[in-house]
């Protein structure tokens, strides 16, 4: 989406798109993108839940960074947005659902939105500007304190439930240090 709507205000260098199948998601930017809009899109490997696959995605937007500098010094490369979308669902009678069914749904829908933003957040920090603030958009299903909790969905919603007292905190703690 971010590619398909560049113009001259809404300009984007590089999009890096975190993707959990690279090469599918690759072959579908390839149908969809123009080849002008797909210049400015780098399909990254990453899953998540791994704290190496988060790291290595890291290093890449890093090394971009660092090379595309060189290129022409002094030009702003600041990484201004990080958007993410991921999630899983297992359903079930909370008494009868298996623990590992709850990590794994606790690791993808809490800790690897968490995983993520600790390894880009001090990049987005020490490059912050007042004409190029960082913005960081976690979307999700609006499982959490805002709605109902059903039945048979108790993984699930106590992982949003994690997600939305962790974004809260994190937005007020970058607000009181002005990041």
């Amino acid at each position: 989406y971010l590619a398909q709507t560049q113009t001259t205000l809404n300009h984007y260098e590089q999009i890096f798109a975190g993707c959990f199948s690279a090469k599918s998601s690759q072959e579908y930017f390839e149908k969809t993108l123009t080849p002008e809009q797909l210049k400015y899109v780098t399909v990254v490997p990453l899953e998540v839940t791994s704290d190496s696959s988060v790291q290595a995605a890291t290093a890449t937007i890093e090394q971009w960074r660092v090379n595309e500098s060189k290129k022409v010094p002094n030009r702003d490369l600041a990484l201004t947005g990080l958007c993410m979308y991921h999630g899983i669902a297992y359903n079930g009678p909370a008494a009868y659902m298996p623990l590992d069914m709850y990590e794994r749904q606790l690791q993808v829908n809490f800790l690897g939105f968490l995983r993520v933003i600790q390894n880009i957040l001090p990049i987005m920090q020490t490059q912050a500007s007042p004409r190029l603030p960082g913005r960081i958009v976690l979307t999700g299903t609006g499982g959490g304190p805002c709605s109902p909790c059903p039945p048979l969905l108790t993984a699930y919603m106590a992982s949003k439930f994690a997600t939305e007292a962790y974004c809260q905190s994190l937005r007020q703690e970058l607000f009181m240090t002005k990041s």
